[in-house]
């Protein structure tokens, strides 16, 4: 099944380019031209990535993937965000807002491919992983991003998510 990729861009010019680009690389693409068409465009398909310029009218990208990450449907689904807003502040803004990765305008072609291959590469992973992890009396649900630590309920961010994921399935250490 070939990868659907959504991209989001008030710039009409970058977002042409990404099309060609994806659609060169034999992705399936959906273009959005700002956040209220993105999300009309999520209500349609489940792409299996999401690029995402922060600088937008009406609602930029970092407010974008904070609903996103707010509802269940949307946690598991990665988000590259391409802009030109390349502070240190600005990129621990994006990934702290729910974001995978982070790509600065202007950017190169090999980087960006690179970059949506090993989501994509990722995001197949955890498709086909169990969503339930158990250790001891933790248990994590990744459909819904809550842990479960016997009966008590927390709800993680994305990022709580990926972390306590890696450290679960880690193999315990025979020496300790």
């Amino acid at each position: 099944m070939v990868p659907h990729i959504l991209a989001v861009d008030d710039d009409v010019e970058v977002l042409e380019t990404l099309g060609r680009v994806l659609k060169h690389e034999a992705f399936d693409v959906s273009l959005a031209s700002s956040g209220a068409q993105a999300l009309n465009l999520l209500e349609q398909r489940m792409p299996d990535l999401m690029i995402l310029d922060i600088i937008m009218p009406e609602m930029d990208g970092i407010t974008l993937c904070r609903r996103l990450r707010r509802d269940s449907r949307f946690v598991t689904l990665p988000i590259l965000f391409l802009t030109a807003k390349g502070g240190t502040d600005d990129i621990v803004s994006g990934l702290d807002s729910g974001a995978d990765d982070y790509v600065v305008k202007p950017f190169e072609l090999q980087e960006l491919r690179a970059r949506v291959a090993a989501l994509l590469r990722r995001g197949a992973r955890e498709k086909t992983s169990s969503s339930i992890l158990e250790l001891h009396d933790l248990r994590l649900d990744s459909d819904t991003y809550r842990v479960f630590v016997g009966t008590e309920c927390i709800q993680l961010t994305s990022t709580e998510h990926r972390l306590l994921r890696y450290l679960m399935r880690q193999e315990p250490d025979p020496a300790s």
